[in-house]
Order: structure tokens, then C-alpha cells, then sequence
């Protein structure tokens, strides 16, 4: 018989992991800019909140919770996710639209802040709601979903790795990339933001499968390809953000392995 504890950490999982395919790969360019437009009668605030609260109560479902409680569930998080996207919205306008010192302190240091400081009140929300489900009785002879653990943290350090990971590293870098004469166009810098994702992808999979020494093949190759014929400040700025680019993703991939196997290493 499945390990009830088990279940209840699978379920913690992919809430968490439900809430990041709300915030990230389900959440369009178009989201964000309506939101900052129109706050908190954007379309797009209530689109994005409620599809949150619904592939939580889909996943309650799928554990057999009676249909009155997931409902519940996605009001609550629908509520929360709009009250939360709506707080950060309000500070950010609040600090852009005051005079331009404050602006320019809140592009370098507030930005990660808040950005770390809105993820990290959904996921206290998750934790809470689901501290109060897991009392709730579980059949686990029709349950279909307990028994993956280490795939859906796998999910999740992926999820973590592509998105929320190069949305920090966009916004560290983005003040020495203003400080350069480094190209503005869209498409080079949509280009770019994909072969970082596709890195740290490569990168992440290595770790995880203890291939260490591929690492050192796609550094070297990024090197030759990326610092060919450039200025001196656009070598830096392509060195910083591809350091902190690969860093975070082996710092992942260890803590992954960390948790999984037990070990950083093969053994």
C-alpha cells in the first residue's frame, strides 16, 4: 500500500508545481503588459488568478476531494493570486511613477525583491491550504498520482530552471545592459533569452544525470560562439549573465540530486 506521508508531499508538490505552470509557461507577454495597464480590472489579472485556482482544483479532483472542496480551493487561491498580483502591481507603479532616483533604485535592487518576495507569498498560500487538505481522507486504492514524487520535483526544479530563473537574471543584468551599447532588438534579445533557457536546460539534465564533464564541453562552446568579435563591455555583460546563467542551473541540479538520491554524485 502507497505511504500516506508520500501522498501528502506528491500532493504539496504539485500544487507548487501547478502554481508555476500558472505563473510562468501559462502566463503570456500580453498578461503582464494588460495588467500594467489596467490593474486590477485587467482581464488578464482574473484570467491568469483564476486558471491558478483551477489546476489546483483539478488536482484535488484527481485525489479524489469531494467537488465542493476543490471549488472552494479555487476561490480561495483565485482570490489570493489576484489580491498578491495586484499588492506587487500597486508597488511597482507606486515606485515608477515617483521621481526618477527612486526609479532607477528600485530597477537595480527592488525589482528581484519584489519578483522573489510575490512568489514567495504564493507558495506560503499553497502550504497553507494544503496543511489544512491533508486531513482530509484520501482513498488511495483509486489514487493515480501519489507514486511520482521524484518526477514531479524533477518537474519543478525544470519549470524553475527555464523561467523564474531567467526572469532573475534578466533583471540582474539589466542595468549593466543599459549601461552598454548592446543591441535593442526584439528579436536578438527573445533569441538570446532562448538559447539561455536551452543552456540551462542542457545544463540541468547533465547534473542530473551526473554527466559532469559535458558541462565543460558546453561552456567551451558557448565561449567560441558568443565572445567571438565583440566590444569589451559586451563580453562582460554576455559573461556575467552566462555565469550566473550556469551557476544557477548546476546549483539546481545539485539540489535536485541532493534530494532524489541522496548524493551530488554517482555512486
Amino acid at each position: 500500500m502507497t505511504d500516506i506521508s508520500n501522498i501528502n508531499i506528491s500532493l504539496l508538490l504539485l500544487l507548487i508545481l501547478s502554481h508555476l505552470l500558472a505563473d510562468f509557461p501559462f502566463q503570456p507577454d500580453v498578461s503582464i503588459k494588460d495588467r500594467k495597464a489596467n490593474g486590477f480590472f485587467s482581464k488578464w489579472l482574473h484570467i491568469h488568478s483564476f486558471t491558478a485556482g483551477f489546476l489546483a482544483s483539478v488536482i484535488l479532483y484527481f485525489y479524489q476531494f469531494p467537488f465542493i472542496s476543490c471549488l472552494l480551493i479555487l476561490v480561495v487561491i483565485y482570490t489570493t493570486h489576484v489580491v498578491i498580483d495586484y499588492f506587487k502591481l500597486f508597488v511597482e507603479t507606486k515606485i515608477c511613477n515617483s521621481d526618477s532616483d527612486s526609479k532607477n533604485n528600485y530597477d537595480s535592487k527592488a525589482d528581484i525583491l519584489l519578483f522573489i518576495v510575490d512568489q514567495f507569498l504564493h507558495i506560503i498560500i499553497i502550504i497553507l491550504i494544503w496543511k489544512q487538505i491533508v486531513n482530509f481522507e484520501i482513498n488511495i486504492d483509486s489514487l493515480c498520482l501519489g507514486s511520482y514524487t521524484n518526477l514531479w520535483i524533477i518537474c519543478i526544479s525544470y519549470i524553475i530552471t527555464i523561467w523564474p530563473t531567467g526572469i532573475v537574471i534578466g533583471k540582474w543584468t539589466s542595468i549593466l545592459k543599459n549601461q552598454i551599447d548592446y543591441p535593442k532588438d526584439e528579436k536578438l534579445l527573445n533569441a538570446g533569452m532562448n538559447i539561455g533557457r536551452i543552456e540551462r536546460v542542457l545544463l540541468l539534465t547533465f547534473v542530473l544525470l551526473g554527466e559532469y564533464s559535458a558541462i565543460g564541453l558546453l561552456i567551451t562552446a558557448k565561449s567560441i560562439f558568443r565572445f567571438e568579435s565583440k566590444g569589451r563591455d559586451d563580453v562582460e555583460y554576455i559573461l556575467i549573465g552566462t555565469l550566473i546563467s550556469f551557476l544557477s542551473a548546476v546549483v539546481i541540479g545539485l539540489i535536485t540530486r541532493r534530494i532524489i538520491y541522496g548524493s551530488f554524485m554517482n555512486t
